[in-house]
C-alpha cells in the first residue's frame, strides 16, 4: 500500500512540475530586437513586428489618470528591459503575431506585470502562463508599484497649488499699489533690455518686447547693449505702467505692462515699448501682443528696423560680420523681404524632414527660396524650425 502511495505521490509531483515546464519551456530560441515601438510592440532585426503576449500597451490618452501619469516612464522601462538584455522567445499557437519573451529564467511579461509597468491583457494563453501573470499583477497591485502607484501629480497637487497659490497671494499683497490698470513708480534697477524693477515694487516686463537670448556672441552683444540703452532711458526716473487689454497681467511673478516715461510734453509720456523696438534695442514679439500695442504699429516698426538695422541690430551684426552695414558687399545680407521676413526651408526626406529658417543676418537669406514664411522667429520655432546663423 505504501509502495502505491509513494508511486502516486511521485506521479503527482511529475505532473505538477515537469509537465508545465515542458509546455511552458520548449522551443525557446534567441531573438534580436532592433527597435521597441511602444510598451508591447517590438521589431526584430529582420524587420518583423511582434507583440508581447500578456500585456496591454500603455495608453497615454486613457481615462485612467494613473495610467496616463505613468505611461511614459513605464514604456521607457520596458524599452530598456528589451534592448539591454539577451532575449529568448517562444510562440503560442493560441495568440497570433505575438510571442512569449524570456530573460534567462524569467518571463518578460511576468517581470513587466510584477513591476507594474503595464496591465495584463486577456490573451488566451495556457492556464500555466495565465496563473503566473495574474499572480505577478496582484503583487504589483498589492505593493502599489508602477501603474498601480498614485500619480505624483495627484499626491502633490494640493501641496503645489497651496505653495504657488500662497506665493501669488503674497506677491499681490506686497505689490497692491502697482496692480491697477494704471500705476506710477520709480525705476530702481534695470535687469534686461525689457525688464526693470520698481522702487519698493515688482519687476515689470515690457509688453510685446523680447530680447534675443540664444547664448551666442550676437545675443550676448544684444543683451548688453539693450540693457545699457534702457538703463540710460529710465533708471532713477518715474514711469507710468498700464495694463493692456486682454493681456496676461502677471507672468513669472512679473507685471507685463505698457510703459511710458512720464514727461511734461506728452500727457501719456513716451512709449518705452515702442522706443526700444524703433531704436533697434528690442525685438517685437507677437506672442505677447495686445490689441492696443497692435494699434501702435510695433510690427511695422520692427520690419522697418530689419530693413534698416540700427541700435543693437546694427552694432551686434557688425560685430559678428566684422564689417559695417555701409559696405556694399554686405548690403544684400540685411535686405528684408517684407512678404517673408523669416524664410523657412525644408530639406531631408519625408520621413525625416530637416526644418530650418533664415533671418536677414544669415548669409543664405537672399539665396533661399522659402517653402514657408514667418513673421517672427517665435512663430518659426513653434512650427518646429531651427535657426541657421
Amino acid at each position: 500500500m505504501k509502495k502505491y502511495f509513494y508511486s502516486a505521490t511521485m506521479l503527482l509531483l511529475i505532473i505538477a512540475f515537469a509537465i508545465p515546464q515542458i509546455f511552458a519551456g520548449y522551443s525557446w530560441k534567441e531573438i534580436e530586437i532592433s527597435r521597441v515601438l511602444n510598451s508591447n510592440i517590438f521589431v526584430t532585426e529582420n524587420e518583423d513586428k511582434y507583440r508581447i503576449i500578456g500585456i496591454f500597451p500603455n495608453d497615454e490618452f486613457s481615462t485612467d489618470k494613473r495610467e496616463v501619469c505613468h505611461a511614459s516612464s513605464n514604456s521607457r522601462e520596458i524599452k530598456n528591459l528589451l534592448l539591454n538584455n539577451e532575449i529568448l522567445y517562444a510562440a503560442d499557437e493560441k495568440v497570433k503575431n505575438a510571442l512569449h519573451l524570456k530573460i534567462e529564467k524569467e518571463y518578460v511579461t511576468e517581470i513587466i506585470l510584477r513591476k507594474g509597468w503595464a496591465k495584463m491583457s486577456n490573451d488566451e494563453v495556457s492556464s500555466y502562463f495565465s496563473a503566473r501573470f495574474k499572480k505577478a499583477q496582484e503583487f504589483a497591485k498589492r505593493e502599489k508599484v508602477g501603474i498601480w502607484a498614485p500619480c505624483f501629480l495627484d499626491i502633490n497637487r494640493a501641496r503645489i497649488r497651496g505653495k504657488f497659490g500662497g506665493r501669488m497671494r503674497k506677491f499681490k499683497k506686497e505689490n497692491l499699489q502697482f496692480l491697477g490698470e494704471v500705476a506710477v513708480g520709480e525705476v530702481a534697477e534695470v535687469l534686461l533690455g525689457n525688464e526693470f524693477r520698481l522702487k519698493n515694487g515688482p519687476i515689470v516686463k515690457l509688453q510685446g518686447v523680447v530680447i534675443p537670448q540664444e547664448n551666442n556672441q550676437a545675443s550676448s552683444c544684444f543683451i548688453e547693449n539693450s540693457r545699457n540703452y534702457l538703463e540710460n532711458l529710465i533708471l532713477g526716473k518715474k514711469v507710468r505702467i498700464e495694463q493692456s487689454l486682454n493681456s496676461r497681467e502677471i507672468t513669472d511673478y512679473k507685471l507685463v505692462r505698457n510703459v511710458y516715461l512720464v514727461g511734461k510734453r506728452k500727457l501719456r509720456g513716451v512709449s518705452i515699448n515702442k522706443k526700444m523696438i524703433r531704436d533697434g534695442f528690442g525685438k517685437f514679439s507677437r506672442t505677447t501682443l495686445s490689441p492696443d500695442l497692435d494699434k501702435s504699429g510695433l510690427e511695422k516698426v520692427q520690419r522697418e528696423v530689419y530693413a534698416n538695422p540700427r541700435g543693437a541690430w546694427a552694432i551686434c551684426a557688425r560685430e559678428i560680420l566684422n564689417t559695417d552695414f555701409s559696405n556694399p558687399a554686405k548690403k544684400e545680407i540685411r535686405e528684408i523681404d517684407e512678404s517673408c521676413p523669416i524664410k523657412g526651408n525644408i530639406s531631408g526626406t519625408k520621413k525625416s524632414p530637416i526644418k530650418t529658417y533664415h533671418t536677414f543676418l544669415s548669409g543664405w537669406y537672399e539665396r533661399i527660396k522659402p517653402e514657408q514664411c514667418f513673421e517672427t522667429e517665435e512663430e518659426a520655432n513653434f512650427a518646429g524650425f531651427r535657426k541657421i546663423k
